[in-house]
């Protein structure tokens, strides 16, 4: 199997490939490595750095918290014919802090998974 993804707009898609055993059923399974805050924070802190933060929206459109159970951080998908894929979305959040306005600048951040693929997740 290769995993790759590609940064669309603010969507970011997992897509897998090369998947073998195409008779069978099977599902694709990720799970977003455990973070510290909900949110991916900017690991950057140079004067020309944003101090948003990003959310990561699964395909409804609801928070992924980078901060809790596995099961929340745990997504599946059916793959078909060789390859299948993961759609999530990317937003620009203020900072925790109401006080604080967002600043204009780079953002740097770094979001691990374990993905697998097989004919029976449990």
């Amino acid at each position: 199997m290769i995993l790759y993804y590609l940064l669309l707009k603010n969507d970011l898609v997992w897509i897998f490939s090369g998947c073998t055993n195409q008779e069978r059923a099977r599902k694709v399974k990720i799970v977003v490595a455990r973070q510290n805050t909900t949110h991916l924070m900017n690991a950057s802190s140079t004067a020309n750095d944003t101090n948003a933060r990003v959310a990561l929206l699964g395909s409804t459109g609801e928070l992924v918290p980078l901060n809790g159970e596995r099961e929340q951080r745990t997504f599946y998908s059916d793959v078909a014919g060789d390859s299948g894929r993961l759609v999530f979305s990317l937003k620009y959040d203020r900072p925790e802090s109401i006080d604080d306005a967002v600043t204009a600048g780079a953002f740097k951040a770094t979001l691990s998974l374990d993905a697998y693929i097989t004919d029976n997740i449990q």
